[in-house]
């Protein structure tokens, strides 16, 4: 990393989550003790690709020194003749070169030399090699010499298959099931629209509730005569009931009639959902959607529900528009206690050195004190109400800070500009901590009110076009855009 050019503080940090880590193993259900790893990160660390990537870089170097010295020769491609002589992706790498036992050879020992600079190790046993035009007794030949398999086209490479025609739509199979498995989850949100039923699978798509019917009832999707028929093909969606006509290969009999009997009474007694949109044809429909078929905030909080399930996790995700979405993600992680702060750094086993906050100099720095407890923060949190003609809080604490609650005497596009203004002075002040530390900047309280003033500005006032925010309205009076009826507001 030094030669690469990584400052000292960078490599301390890197070090520390290196010499910081530890493992406890699972025997019978029951946690050992915690031991260091000898080889740094843990398994699956989300750090160890980028390590690695780092390490790998010297790989790289290896093979372009080779190339410039004679000793290795990659392939020229397309007719600018481009010389492509590896790819690197993650820990996966691909080498392309003429083929010879000399160049082959040659790449043995770069990799060996990269085992001995890095102290890493290539295994040799899951490597394949694979020629083009070249005999398998050749191939097979080199292959044991190097000790590696001999490979055969075609071939996967990072979950694409390699050397074969992909104009061919089977050969993008692979692919297709990887999109429809991560798809999978969301399905289950989303049912089609009957409008004719043209257009609607009757045995795929789900329809007629939360299931689909060949998983439901496997028996008669076997019997039925037409496997990818439509609704249209199977229900009668005339008059006010529908009906349902089966077309099997014979007739259903023991469980199968029994399946049919339930099938048929619940397409009788199916209500399609009410078309408020002017829909003409049959189309897919959100279940988290308002009755209008619109995503709104209900939907916002409904995948809360889903995804993040609020009881584990508070608080649960709040979205407010007027800002970057690296104000609320700071938000976020504020309420949660989960920023950078010195103390939790400390407790991670980094040494800082000191844990007292860099702007005071006589607290632990903790997130409620950066952000609301220090004299010097305090002062900012009390000009920002005073610019506001708010009386603030009689105790500052992040979570009435930063909370949506917010005066009754304010509109609902009041409420927002209010929230929102908060959550920029609680970002600037997180950013002029960070300026303070890593640039040494002075913490003067009139620019950081001043950028506070200046950056919500831009922010909001391109954000939300209906205030109508003028800039020396704002400078001088900014509670005037949200409709204010009293001058007393919470915290």
């Amino acid at each position: 990393m030094e030669n690469i050019g990584f400052g000292n503080r960078w490599k301390k940090w890197i070090f520390a989550c290196l010499s910081s880590a530890s493992i406890s193993i699972l025997v019978n259900g029951s946690p050992t003790r915690e031991f260091t790893p000898e080889r740094g990160v843990r398994q699956g660390d989300p750090l160890s690709p980028f390590l690695f990537i780092i390490a790998a870089e010297g790989l790289n170097l290896l093979v372009k020194r080779a190339m410039l010295s004679g000793h290795f020769k990659g392939i020229e491609v397309g007719k600018e003749k481009v010389i492509i002589s590896h790819l690197q992706y993650a820990d996966d790498t691909i080498f392309f070169g003429e083929w010879s036992r000399h160049n082959i050879l040659n790449t043995m020992k770069i990799l060996k030399c990269f085992e001995d600079l890095s102290g890493l190790k290539v295994n040799f046993h899951k490597s394949n090699l694979f020629g083009v035009g070249v005999s398998n007794g050749d191939l097979e030949s080199i292959a044991l010499r190097i000790g590696c398999k001999a490979g055969d086209f075609p071939f996967t490479y990072l979950g694409l298959p390699i050397g074969v025609k992909m104009n061919k739509p089977t050969h993008w199979l692979p692919v297709v099931d990887k999109f429809k498995k991560r798809l999978a989850e969301w399905k289950s949100i989303f049912r089609r629209f009957l409008k004719d039923g043209k257009r609607t699978a009757f045995w795929h798509d789900r329809w007629l509730g939360s299931f689909i019917l060949k998983e439901k009832y496997p028996r008669l999707f076997a019997l039925d005569t037409d496997k990818s028929c439509t609704v249209f093909d199977r229900v009668d969606l005339a008059g006010s009931s529908f009906s349902f006509n089966g077309s099997w290969l014979h007739s259903p009999r023991g469980r199968s009639a029994s399946d049919m009997e339930e099938l048929s009474s619940l397409i009788e007694n199916f209500t399609p959902p009410q078309n408020t949109n002017n829909v003409t044809e049959d189309s897919w429909l959100c279940t988290l959607t308002d009755s209008d078929n619109s995503f709104t905030k209900q939907v916002s909080a409904n995948l809360d529900m889903l995804r993040l399930q609020p009881s584990t996790v508070k608080p649960p995700t709040k979205r407010n528009r007027s800002v970057p979405l690296k104000v609320e993600l700071f938000v976020w992680r504020a309420k949660l206690h989960r920023l950078p702060v010195k103390l939790e750094l400390d407790k991670r086993g980094l040494d800082l050195g000191s844990v007292l906050c860099n702007i005071c100099q006589d607290s632990s720095e903790t997130t409620e004190h950066i952000l609301a407890t220090c004299p010097q923060v305090k002062a900012i949190w009390l000009d920002f109400y005073k610019w506001w003609n708010f009386s603030p809080p009689a105790e500052l604490n992040v979570a009435d800070l930063f909370s949506s609650s917010c005066s009754s005497s304010l509109s609902s596009i009041g409420s927002k500009i209010w929230e929102a203004t908060k959550w920029v002075c609680g970002y600037s002040i997180w950013r002029y901590r960070n300026l303070k530390i890593f640039q040494n900047q002075i913490w003067d309280i009139p620019s950081i009110l001043a950028d506070i003033q200046l950056s919500s500005f831009k922010w909001i006032s391109g954000r939300i076009k209906k205030a109508q925010i003028q800039w020396s309205q704002w400078l001088i009076n900014p509670s005037s855009y949200c409709v204010v009826t009293s001058r007393v507001g919470t915290g």
